[in-house]
Formats: structure tokens, C-alpha cells, sequence
């Protein structure tokens, strides 16, 4: 199963964002051994949401659109399984908070 069909069932099956990126992040960190932490954005300010128990620096930043970003210290996907990542997360993120207006 591709990482967009992942994260799309992920959100289909938990009706709660929150739950729905909690189990992400257990994903991730089952599937590839990558620790993230997902993150809401208000102005210059990541406020951790969900991820790994591991503090992270956060060397490296995704900011997903509509208030959503993602942080990860070592990357152990390629950068296309990032960009798939990404542009999954990003689209559900955004499904999800015009369903919720």
C-alpha cells in the first residue's frame, strides 16, 4: 500500500483529525522508523500536536497549509516518499478542515 492510501484509510477509519494523525505518526514510526511530530502553526510559532516521544530539534520542516506542519530530525524515507507524505497529509489535513467549518 502506497503512503497516500495509508494516510488516506488512516483518516477514513478515525473520524477525530487528532486521532486520525496520532495514528500517522504510530505509523511512521512502526512502518519506517521515522519520528515525527506533527504540528499546528500559529504565525512563526510549531505548537507540537501529535508525534513521537522523541524530543526532536526539528532540522527539518514541512509547513503542510492550513496551519499544519510536520517536523523530523533524521530522514530515513527518500525524498520522494517525503513528497508523497507531504502532499497526502497536506490534501487530508485540508478535506478535513473544510468538513469540519
Amino acid at each position: 500500500m502506497s503512503i497516500s492510501d495509508r494516510i488516506g484509510t488512516l483518516f477514513e477509519e478515525n473520524p477525530d483529525r487528532h486521532s486520525a494523525l496520532r495514528q500517522v505518526s504510530v505509523w511512521l514510526e512502526r512502518e519506517f522508523d521515522q519520528h515525527v511530530w506533527i504540528c499546528s502553526i500559529f504565525g512563526k510559532r510549531w505548537a507540537y500536536t501529535v508525534g513521537s516521544s522523541e524530543v526532536l530539534t526539528g532540522r527539518n520542516r514541512w509547513d503542510l497549509g492550513s496551519g499544519w506542519g510536520l517536523l523530523a530530525d533524521e530522514l530515513r524515507l527518500s525524498p520522494e516518499q517525503w513528497q508523497e507524505l507531504c502532499l497526502a497529509l497536506a490534501e487530508s489535513l485540508k478535506e478535513r478542515v473544510v468538513m469540519q467549518k
